[in-house]
């Protein structure tokens, strides 16, 4: 997990590894919401494929296989989202 960690903020640009290391005693640790609010963080949709790869790699390093099933099927429903608001939902990370 280290490994895929390093990995993952070595392929960012300066301005997006500020974005993604948040400090250990940041109140952004507890900012978790099943609703879409205002979040600190770089968003997949600013990453290059590259980067999504191992960010990727990186999430499948620290869950298990039913655990990556469960993200990618949460990620999936998006999509599902935007289709029943017709694009006029809120913003939601990609």
């Amino acid at each position: 997990m280290v490994e895929a960690a390093k990995n993952h903020l070595a392929a960012l640009k300066p301005a997006q590894r500020a974005q993604t290391i948040i400090p250990f005693d940041s109140e952004e640790r507890q900012n978790f919401h099943y609703t879409p609010v205002p979040r600190k963080g770089l968003a997949l949709r600013d990453m290059s494929t590259e980067q999504k790869h191992l960010a990727e790699a990186l999430l499948s390093a620290g869950l298990s296989v039913q655990g990556i099933i469960k993200a990618h099927t949460v990620m999936s429903l998006e999509q599902v989202l935007r289709d029943l608001e017709l694009g006029k939902g809120p913003e939601r990370s990609r």
